[in-house]
């Protein structure tokens, strides 16, 4: 008997989906942020990982996470701009439209002369409209 409980827990996990090497790595680094203090530089960098990672994967809920968190406690790390213009992609994306605006007014207020400068202003109308 127990050797067939042992056959049919084999035969479950073998029906069960290998998990996705980009899920792997997102859940590793979600679990060392958490071992970090959020203002910490390398919480920094770990952010900045992870919102490139749910941007690929279009996981817009990750994305909004924690991407808010590393434009409020970050706002001088060099890939802020970068995850401020993903951010407006998932904050679009869920339709946080009152936070459209207020990601776009920071962008230009952080960066004024920037090339995409017409586009977060042009994301921010829209949101309004």
């Amino acid at each position: 008997m127990q050797h067939l409980l042992t056959l049919a827990s084999v035969l479950l996990l073998a029906q069960q989906p290998v998990a996705d090497p980009a899920e792997q790595q997102t859940a590793q680094l979600e679990a060392q942020l958490a071992k970090l203090p959020v203002t910490s530089p390398e919480a920094a960098n770990v952010m900045v990982q992870l919102v490139n990672l749910y941007h690929q994967q279009g996981r817009t809920l990750g994305l909004v996470r924690v991407g808010e968190d590393m434009v409020s406690k970050h706002a001088t790390h060099p890939a802020t701009r970068d995850v401020m213009l993903k951010l407006l992609d998932g904050l679009r994306a869920t339709s946080r439209n009152t936070r459209v605006v207020a990601l776009a007014r920071q962008f230009v207020e952080r960066f004024p002369n920037d090339a995409e400068r017409a586009n977060v202003e042009h994301h921010a109308t829209a949101a309004l409209g």
